[in-house]
């Protein structure tokens, strides 16, 4: 539980990332 909710929150940084990256 603990590491799928840490895993999401990766994600959602790594895509947040990603997102200023290319716009």
């Amino acid at each position: 539980m603990a590491v799928a909710g840490l895993s999401r929150r990766r994600f959602l940084q790594a895509a947040s990332l990603a997102a200023a990256a290319t716009g």
